[in-house]
């Protein structure tokens, strides 16, 4: 398997707006129940400034690093309780001005069926890079439009404190750092400032301020709860349930770099917490297309086999999302079992995969389109190929997990792809029919659904808390229906990737086909900048996937071979997924037992 990997994303289309994006001219009156939204920016010397259209588009439709002109919208319109993208016409979000060249959204007020009305989504710099910012007027939405234009960086700051102070509410006896409280305080400081009779560059200052600091008083409160619930949530399992957090990485080779022993030791060591004992260890390893119903089993059977030598847990992923297009269900079935009889219950205790993922970025316009355009047939839609290929799962190794993927973006080709209309009630994707005409549920067979996020493409930041506890609350419905329990956690991650200094390619091989639109935090393109942004979305987003209430973990950074575990070289990567172990802490003596890894990370 020295061949790069077939993953191609589409990159290009993957973050255009849910909302239909009108571009009209003049200016748009709060009439016709409109609600109206501007914008401002703080200058050098922090004063607010109104934005021009110009300049205003230039933050929420973005342009790619590698193209100037392709440039991504990212407004949309949400049910704000379920985060479900609004689809037709009462999803439109119109780009306009106020009539003096400012930038100014507008959309229609109206009632949802949840009862409450749009909230308004979009791309925000707040502090640490880009952000899924939700502006949701204090949860309810719009269901009548306000007498006045709303001040975006205003109202947002305050719907995000809202949401941020009742989340942390929420959780019994639990006392935040002093990071969160002192942020916390700071932004309803800024947001105090504006008084009763706010002018509304008053209010672009001091909400603009406010988000910076609500997005470190997340940072600070996901920082230490997530790792503090996993370690409650091992102490309090049943006798002989394994509650341990799955804390790994994605491994795939490329051309320049292959496996190698020493890998999977340096994963242990980054997966064990300090002292003596057991670790939390997951690799994930992606079975490339190559042969279709088949692989070519001496390309992996090594690399299992010291995977679990070490001491690590392995997910095999049964077909990368950029291959399932390119299988009919039964050929998807077909792979599915060829893999677990040689992977399977029957197998060399060595080779035996740990859990099986069997539907990889399922929502993503491209797994049920070829190219994004060209549908499959009906029965070959990835909810029935994940289906069957669950079952079979559970047909060969009962208590194996079988897990789910989903991709975050803002929606892509409509609201359909976007994850959690995906996996709503109504959507048609949770049920399927086997060959003998049986009608089954997708989720019956499917023990953990996670998400793979690439922020360059589609920022979380200081939404992702929000996100992650709407996975897995909207997961946990679906499973209570079927009386059992799914955890949910992150399944991937990415990020632009660094320079080949002995090349003139603009980035390393093995990721020429990713593409930054959405900064994470320095706007810098130095391999050191973009390696420290790495480092911080590892940490603080594989501990936001430990802090929902059903949260396992994850992580799986996508290129880990190349960028977390180089041959060699100690990385800031590596660093940033011991911290979290670290933060989890040792595990208790009622939890099973791994591997004891030589040297740390």
């Amino acid at each position: 398997m020295n061949q790069m990997s077939t993953r191609r994303k589409l990159m290009t289309v993957l973050t255009t707006a849910v909302a239909t994006v009108a571009l009209t001219t003049g200016e748009v009156q709060a009439a016709d129940n409109q609600v109206l939204v501007d914008f401002y920016a703080l200058d050098k010397s922090g004063a607010p400034v109104r934005l021009s259209v110009g300049d205003g588009l230039k933050v929420i439709h973005h342009s790619s690093e590698k193209d100037p002109k392709d440039v991504r919208s990212s407004e949309v319109l949400l049910d704000p309780e379920t985060l479900e993208a609004i689809p037709g016409k009462a999803g439109e979000v119109r780009v306009t001005d106020d009539g003096a060249g400012h930038l100014r959204l507008a959309f229609t007020a109206r009632k949802l069926r949840s009862g409450k009305g749009p909230a308004l989504a979009l791309a925000w710099p707040t502090g640490k890079g880009y952000s899924y910012v939700v502006m949701d007027n204090g949860g309810q939405g719009y269901a009548k439009a306000p007498d006045k234009p709303v001040v975006f960086n205003y109202q947002a700051a305050k719907d995000v404190e809202v949401h941020l102070r009742a989340r942390v509410a929420a959780v019994p006896s639990y006392q935040p750092p002093a990071a969160y409280t002192n942020a916390l305080a700071q932004a309803t400081s800024e947001l105090g400032k504006v008084g009763n009779a706010p002018s509304p560059p008053t209010q672009g200052r001091h909400g603009e301020r406010a988000l910076s600091a609500l997005h470190t008083a997340y940072d600070a409160f996901i920082a230490d709860y997530g790792p503090r619930v996993a370690q409650q949530r091992m102490a309090s399992a049943p006798p002989k349930q394994d509650a341990r957090p799955w804390l790994g990485a994605t491994i795939v080779e490329s051309s320049s770099a292959s496996f190698y022993d020493n890998v999977w030791r340096r994963m242990v060591a980054a997966t064990t917490p300090l002292g003596k004992q057991a670790g939390y260890g997951w690799v994930r390893i992606v079975f490339e297309l190559e042969n279709g119903t088949t692989v070519d089993f001496s390309n992996y059977d090594t690399a299992i086999r010291n995977a679990h030598k070490a001491g690590l847990r392995v997910m095999g992923e049964i077909a990368d999302s950029s291959a399932a297009a390119e299988l009919t269900t039964p050929q998807y079935v077909t792979r599915t079992r060829n893999l677990l009889k040689h992977y399977g219950r029957s197998a060399d205790p060595e080779l035996r995969i740990d859990a099986w993922e069997v539907g990889n970025e399922v929502n993503g316009c491209w797994v049920d389109n070829k190219n994004c355009g060209e549908p499959v047939r009906p029965r070959d839609r990835i909810h029935v190929k994940a289906g069957a290929a669950a079952r079979a799962v559970k047909q060969d190794s009962p208590t194996t997990p079988a897990v789910l993927t989903l991709f975050w973006e803002f929606g892509a080709e409509g609201p359909a792809y976007s994850p959690f209309n995906w996996i709503a009630p109504g959507s048609g994707n949770l049920q399927w029919t086997d060959r003998d005409g049986v009608k089954r549920d997708l989720m019956a067979d499917v023990d953990v659904v996670l998400l793979s996020v690439f922020t360059d493409n589609a920022p979380l930041g200081i939404s992702t808390d929000r996100v992650m506890s709407t996975l897995d609350r909207r997961v946990s419905e679906l499973s209570k229906k079927l009386n059992k329990q799914v955890r949910v956690g992150i399944g991937e991650l990415g990020y632009w990737c660094g320079r080949d200094g002995r090349q003139k390619a603009s980035v390393y091989e093995w990721c020429e086909d990713m593409n930054r639109v959405w900064p994470l935090g320095s706007t810098r393109m130095d391999n050191a900048s973009l390696e420290a942004d790495r480092s911080y979305m590892v940490d603080q987003y594989t501990r936001a996937a430990l802090a929902t209430d059903h949260g396992i973990g994850g992580g799986f950074y996508w290129y880990a071979l190349q960028e977390m575990f180089p041959r060699k070289t100690k990385t800031s990567l590596c660093a940033a997924l011991k911290a979290v172990t670290d933060a989890v802490g040792p595990k208790p003596v009622n939890q099973s037992d791994t591997a004891v890894p030589g040297k740390p990370c």
